[in-house]
């Protein structure tokens, strides 16, 4: 890619390879925007700006001496170099000053010593010339340097992050939006834009944003709750919290003192004063405070213990997909189904990071900055995109069981019931009671084609349901686009040759940019294998049994309900007062949170 640009310029303009890397490095490799220039600005007034002189730089040749303006020495003509500016300096002297440049670091644009009207000359030294003035180490430096600032100039190109560094840099070649998902060839896969972890469907500033919450940097929801519910005892100056709405306030040291001010006071009280004691403090604002600081704390904890959970479940499904590979592979019976458990892993990691990410976008979207609005005008959206969530989740939620069902068959620890982690929505615990056979497996291999693309669906519905949010959205707020099935996987690999000076004149440094074509297509599945004629009572059946399903049914109806009632206490509200929102609801978490927050109002 770098020198099809170089030779794309040099076509074009009818220039030196140096002079077109020049003209490039100068418009940050950006070749519509350097014609765009060139045509708008005219090519002296572009040369003049780049620090190009038409004039070629040549070493001398001619007789005789002269006084070399940095050494101040009698020089021979014959070993002497001018630029295009016609400064001349002995070639020693060049090249100290240009392998000084190098050591310092300063590869990038090394111009011409010299001055022209009190000003510094600004022509630069053509690179096919630095090289006669240049050891093989430094030489080696120059060339790596000049590699890299390729990568850095260029807002399509980036190091990947990893570390130790592979050595890789990715080029993106789609330029429409700003979040670019990408896996490098060393495997790590980042966001183009941050270089964090991959974070759809969240932008990059929300991400900092987030990191900043849940690691401590932002305890503004805690402090203000702390501030609103918490009073010193003026005696002892311990915390004390009100858990009701009297302002009289008894400290577990046998001091009475008034919530709003803070001071002393008597015993006697009635819920509207206490005898013998007034203050100026507003009680109507200190609640409502109280109450909005301890709302919007509970609707943080809640977004940040899903999103938690989803995370936990990613790295305990890495494991979960790398045994069901390795098993697959390693099993006659399960290998024409290799395919089918690639393709479920790369959609289970990518969509359970997704899922993940979809309730900070939630928290953002919805709550953070319109929680003191009146939440009507955002109802609806809330509403669309909690469902396409809710459906997503629990398909996920689905393929994640298949996969621990066949990991389990390893002979080793098969999956746990994870009470880490508390779906939102139906979540099954299918641990075998019994190894299952090679043939009970079957069923579930090929469950996995169908369930994949059921999973590939819904995240698509997902990011369609934010695309229409954003559309009314005047934040400004970006999304890229859900590629997971398109293999998003664009890295090349830069390299740089050294051994021949000879041959690198005209091109150094020799850059090779490679975009690999894009991965084969995974082959198609196997179709499924022909039932053989029922004889007698021998015929085995491959779905569930009736019985299986009706295990698995209770199951959907019993986890859920004890999961989302677990939910609301850790939220801080009783247990009876949970599942009397979830029966009202028909079991719909969100919705019952809401109806209990209202009422504590």
């Amino acid at each position: 890619m770098q020198m099809e640009a170089i030779q794309k310029v040099r076509g074009i303009l009818a220039i030196s390879i140096p002079s077109a890397r020049i003209l490039l490095m100068r418009y940050k490799w950006n070749v519509e925007r350097l014609m765009e220039i060139y045509t708008d600005k005219g090519k002296e007034q572009v040369y003049q700006d780049a620090g190009i002189c038409e004039q070629e730089t040549k070493e001398s040749n001619e007789k005789g001496t002269f006084e070399c303006p940095i050494c101040a020495e009698e020089k021979e003509l014959a070993d002497s170099t001018s630029l295009g500016c016609v400064h001349r300096a002995c070639n020693s002297c060049w090249e100290m000053y240009i392998s000084d440049k190098v050591k310092n670091g300063e590869s990038k644009a090394i111009t011409c010593f010299g001055h022209s009207g009190g000003k510094h000359c600004t022509t630069q030294f053509p690179e096919d010339k630095i090289v006669n003035f240049l050891s093989d180490d430094l030489f080696d430096k120059y060339a790596r340097k000049m590699l890299e600032s390729y990568v850095e100039d260029n807002r399509y190109m980036k190091w990947c992050p990893s570390t130790p560094h592979c050595g890789h840099a990715v080029l993106i070649l789609n330029t429409n939006y700003p979040i670019q998902n990408i896996t490098c060839k060393c495997g790590l896969s980042f966001c183009f834009g941050c270089l964090d972890e991959p974070h759809c469907p969240i932008d990059c500033g929300m991400l900092k944003k987030w990191q900043e919450k849940i690691h401590g940097k932002s305890a503004d929801e805690s402090a203000q709750w702390m501030k609103a519910n918490v009073r010193n005892c003026p005696s002892c100056k311990q915390g004390v919290v009100r858990n009701g709405g009297c302002n009289h306030m008894t400290c577990k040291c046998g001091q009475h003192f008034c919530w709003l001010c803070g001071q002393k006071t008597g015993l006697n009280h009635t819920w509207e004063k206490i005898d013998n004691h007034t203050c100026g403090r507003f009680k109507e604002e200190t609640e409502k405070g109280a109450n909005l600081a301890k709302q919007y704390l509970r609707i943080y904890s809640f977004y940040e213990s899903r999103y938690q959970q989803h995370r936990n479940s990613l790295n305990k499904e890495k494991g979960t997909i790398e045994k069901v590979i390795r098993i697959t592979n390693e099993n006659i019976d399960f290998e024409s189904y290799l395919s089918a458990a690639m393709k479920g892993g790369l959609i289970l990691t990518t969509c359970r990071s997704i899922l993940a990410f979809s309730y900070v976008y939630c928290y953002f979207q919805f709550w953070d900055t319109h929680y003191s609005e009146s939440l009507e005008s955002i109802t609806k959206q809330r509403d669309l995109f909690e469902d396409f969530q809710q459906q997503f989740e629990s398909d996920v939620e689905n393929l994640s069981k298949v996969m621990e069902v066949i990991a389990a068959h390893a002979g080793e620890e098969g999956p746990k019931e994870r009470n880490d982690r508390e779906a939102n929505t139906i979540y099954i615990t299918l641990t075998p009671k019994v190894k299952p056979s090679s043939t009970e497996l079957i069923k579930y291999y090929r469950k996995l084609p169908d369930l994949t693309a059921l999973v590939d669906k819904r995240c698509k519905g997902l990011f369609d349901s934010i695309e229409a949010i954003l559309l009314e959205d005047t934040k400004g707020t970006t999304i890229a686009p859900y590629l997971t099935m398109q293999h998003t996987t664009v890295a090349s690999t830069l390299t740089y040759n050294t051994t021949s000076k000879l041959s690198s004149k005209l091109s150094v440094p020799a850059a090779a940019v490679s975009v690999p074509p894009p991965p084969p297509a995974l082959p198609p599945l196997p179709p499924p294998r022909p039932k053989e004629p029922a004889k007698g009572n021998d015929m085995k059946r491959i779905e569930l049994s009736e019985d299986e399903e009706e295990e698995f049914s209770e199951e959907e109806q019993m986890v859920p309900l004890a999961s989302h009632v677990r939910e609301i206490v850790g939220m801080g509200f009783k247990k009876g007062d949970a599942e009397e929102a979830l029966r009202r609801t028909n079991n719909n978490l969100q919705e019952a949170i809401n109806i209990l927050i209202e009422e504590d109002d």
